[in-house]
């Protein structure tokens, strides 16, 4: 923090400084957006992941103070944020990503900030963690049940021969059940095909992993 102290300081002189209120200053704004990366954090068997895209939002009068600055500071609370992230050891799904925005309902002085998981960065793989810890990475087709012909072959009497599949495609990694006895759950919903999302909690039969985007 007292880093990007200084290079704000840098940033803004004097007296373009105290057009803003103590609430609303750059390094309060970090302050509460370095907050909400801690609070969004998802833990994992042996590794955290952590949100990288962020909207902070103020209120017209303040989100026009920042103007001539906006993009300088989005540039620095993108950097101090992936440092933090760095330091503490969490994992990012990608590149932090600050954008802010105004909000007419907001009083001047007043910093929301919201964060998200972005899974759409080129390359990302995905990962199938079970309850012991070990972690299947997957590739672009895979074949889940208890056949010995089967990717992931799975040691549960409630799961089918051919149990389900997972195929990546160009909007993410889709599972599908083909047809099992015992049904395929996302989340505790029963389903035949759904588009999955860093964190589901995937059931076949008795057997439990969770997806995740690295």
């Amino acid at each position: 923090m007292s880093e990007f102290e200084e290079r704000i300081e840098r940033l803004l002189d004097r007296a373009f400084g105290k057009l803003f209120k103590s609430s609303t200053h750059p390094v309060e704004i970090l302050r509460k957006a370095a907050r909400a990366q801690d609070l969004g954090k998802v833990v994992y068997p042996g590794y955290v992941v952590a949100p990288n895209m962020f909207r902070v939002y103020l209120s017209a009068t303040d989100y026009a103070k920042l103007d001539p600055v906006r993009s300088r500071l989005q540039e620095e609370i993108e950097l101090a944020l992936t440092r933090q992230a760095a330091r503490e050891g969490w994992a990012l799904l990608g590149p932090v990503s600050v954008e802010f925005q105004p909000l007419d309902a907001l009083s001047d002085g007043v910093v929301e900030v919201e964060v998200a998981m972005s899974e759409s960065r080129p390359g990302a793989k995905g990962l199938l963690i079970a309850p012991d810890g070990q972690r299947i990475e997957l590739e672009d087709e895979m074949l889940f049940g208890r056949s010995p012909e089967c990717d992931v072959v799975l040691q549960d009497t409630w799961c089918s021969r051919r149990h389900a599949k997972i195929v990546r495609g160009e909007q993410g990694y889709e599972i599908t059940d083909l047809q099992s006895t015992n049904g395929t759950f996302v989340n505790e919903e029963k389903v035949e095909r759904k588009l999955l999302r860093s964190g589901d909690a995937l059931r076949l039969g008795r057997t439990t992993f969770r997806f995740v985007v690295i």
